[in-house]
């Protein structure tokens, strides 16, 4: 196994493992604190894992454009990237503990949520019919499903 393809499995495995983590915590079997700003036990880890997972698949996505390389795992990754996105539109915003009030219920809208999904499966299927161009629009997704996950709850 090349250090690529195991950098393209570690990103994918974090992606996936911080959406398990964030559909954990949005079924609630993680509980999140009963103050305002008490997070889930570990969540600043993971979010942190998580958008250097981002980070590491824009990077891949770079690279295999560059290349004009197939690779089924590569292709994964934006999916992978919104399934994070939606478990985590999906969870808790601390900010308003001891309340439940989801991300969902706050400044991004489902449209642009799942429109950013289905563009993740369009890029994933690009790549691997055309991976230079599908590459590039996992860049895009990556990005924007980065910036998202960054910035739900935010403009309280």
């Amino acid at each position: 196994m090349t250090r690529f393809r195991f950098l393209e499995l570690t990103v994918l495995l974090v992606l996936l493992g911080s959406a398990t983590y964030e559909a954990a915590v949005a079924l609630q079997w993680i509980p999140v604190g009963k103050e305002p700003g008490d997070n889930a036990r570990f969540e600043g880890l993971v979010m942190s894992l998580a958008l250097l997972a981002f980070l590491g698949g824009i990077v891949i996505s770079i690279g295999l454009a560059a290349r004009d390389r197939r690779s089924v795992v590569g292709a994964l990754i934006p999916v992978a990237g919104a399934v994070m996105m939606i478990a985590r539109y999906y969870t808790f915003d601390t900010y308003y503990l001891p309340s439940l009030t989801r991300y969902s219920e706050g400044s991004f809208s489902t449209s642009w949520v799942y429109g950013l999904a289905i563009a993740s499966v369009s890029a994933c299927v690009l790549s691997l019919v055309k991976p230079r161009i599908g590459a590039v629009t996992a860049v895009v997704v990556l990005f924007l499903c980065a910036f998202t996950v960054s910035f739900f709850g935010i403009g309280k």
